[in-house]
C-alpha cells in the first residue's frame, strides 16, 4: 500500500490499524509457544492464532482503504481473537497475559468495527504496559 494511499487516515484511525498488527504479530509470535505445546492443545492453538495472524492483517488492509468487506471480516477477526484467547489459556506459559490482552484489544475493535463498520474505536490505554515478549526489553 502506497503511503499516499494512507493521507486520509486519521490518528485515531492508525492507532487501531496498530492494534490489528500488534495481534497479528503476537499471533505469529505465540506460535513458538503453541508449537513447543504437546499433545491437540497445542496445535489446536496454533492453528487459531495462524487465523488470528491472517485475519487481523486483513481487517487492518480492508480498514486503511475504506472497503466494503471489512464488516464481514472484522467479525470473523473478533471471533478468532477470542478463540485464540481460550486456546492459549490451555498452554502453561508465563507470557500468555500479554497475548490475552493484545487479543482481547484486537476482538474489541473487530467486535466495533463489525457492529457499526468504520467506527469510533476507544485507543485510550491502548499499549500494554509491558513490552511484547519478543522485544527482548522485558516487561
Amino acid at each position: 500500500m502506497a503511503a499516499r494511499e494512507l493521507r486520509h487516515v486519521t490518528r485515531e484511525t492508525r492507532e487501531v490499524l496498530d492494534r490489528y498488527l500488534r495481534a497479528a504479530m503476537a499471533a505469529e509470535d505465540a506460535l513458538d509457544l503453541c508449537l513447543d505445546e504437546d499433545g491437540p492443545e497445542g496445535a489446536q492453538a496454533a492453528a487459531v492464532c495462524r487465523d488470528v495472524a491472517a485475519l487481523a492483517t486483513t481487517t487492518a488492509r480492508l480498514m486503511a482503504r475504506g472497503s466494503p468487506h471489512l464488516t464481514g471480516v472484522a467479525a470473523a477477526c473478533a471471533d478468532a481473537c477470542w478463540v485464540a484467547n481460550d486456546a492459549l489459556s490451555r498452554i502453561d506459559a508465563e507470557e500468555l497475559d500479554w497475548y490475552d490482552e493484545v487479543f482481547g484489544r484486537c476482538a474489541h475493535a473487530c467486535e466495533t468495527l463489525a457492529g457499526q463498520g468504520p467506527a469510533r474505536v476507544d485507543t485510550s490505554g491502548d499499549v500494554p504496559d509491558e513490552a511484547p515478549p519478543w522485544s527482548g526489553a522485558g516487561g
